[in-house]
Order: C-alpha cells, then structure tokens, then sequence
C-alpha cells in the first residue's frame, strides 16, 4: 500500500495565482468603499454660508426668516467678492508658473488676492454682525452656545 496524498486537479501554481487574484480583487473593492467614504466627489462647502444662517433653522419661522433675507439680500455682493477673489488667486497662480519668474509681480499678485480676501471676509462680518443685531437678547445668548458646540476643538 501507498500513502500517497490524493492528488488535486489544480497544480500548486494555478491555487498560488487565483489567490494572488483573489487578494487584487478584495483590495479593489475595499479601496472603493473606503475611498468612497472618505472623499466627497461634491462641493467643498457642505453646510451653510454662514453659521447664523445655521442657527436661523433652530428659530420658530418668522424669526429665522429675517435672517435668511438678510443674506439672500447680500448674495449678489458676496458673489462679486467671490469672483473678484478667484479672479485675483488665478492671477497670482498663472504668475507662479510665468517665464520669467517676476517675483515683484507675484508678491504683487499675492497682495492683491489677500487684499480681496479679506473684502471677502470683512463683507461676511458685516452681514453677519447685521443679522445679530436683529436678534433679541435671547436669540443672541442661544446663538452663543449653539456656535460653542460646533466649535472645533482646540
């Protein structure tokens, strides 16, 4: 009698290669979900423009309204000090890569969209400081604690 093991129909290379095969195709599709959860394919900006307009959906209607025609009144302005701050970025990127290099123009550049960043910004304050001055004590104390909460951590 032989002890001879029986012999499989797949030759030890054929198993090595699907199991190699088989790990590629687990890789794939668990790269995928994970990619898929971890990077948004949308707009950067997820929540509202501005945080007070967050808090405007916690106010009974009529109030939270108020806020939200503050700044739908604005939109037009905000949109131009948008453009206008693109606008100055491309510049001073186009310039980065420009032959030859001209670094007074780039630091020029650099100014000007910093310039029109903080237009930007400063158009945002103002709206913003607008808006809360149409809240009553209450509101302004309840806007208070609802901007701590969502404050990152430092």
């Amino acid at each position: 009698m032989t002890d001879a093991a029986p012999s499989s129909r797949f030759s030890p290379r054929t198993i090595k290669y699907a199991l190699m095969a088989s790990l590629a195709l687990n890789v794939l599709v668990i790269g995928g979900i994970i990619g898929s959860l971890c990077f948004s394919h949308g707009p950067r900006h997820h929540g509202p423009k501005s945080p007070l307009l967050g808090f405007a959906r916690t106010l009974p209607s009529e109030r939270g309204d108020i806020i939200r025609q503050k700044y739908a009144d604005t939109q037009s302005e905000m949109e131009k000090l948008r453009q206008a701050e693109r606008r100055a970025r491309a510049e001073a990127r186009d310039l980065l890569t420009a032959e030859p290099f001209d670094a007074q123009k780039f630091k020029a550049a650099l100014d000007d969209a910093a310039a029109a960043e903080g237009q930007l910004k400063s158009a945002r304050m103002r709206v913003f400081a607008e808006s809360a001055g149409e809240l009553t004590p209450d509101e302004r104390k309840q806007l208070h604690e609802w901007l701590e909460k969502r404050r990152p951590p430092r």
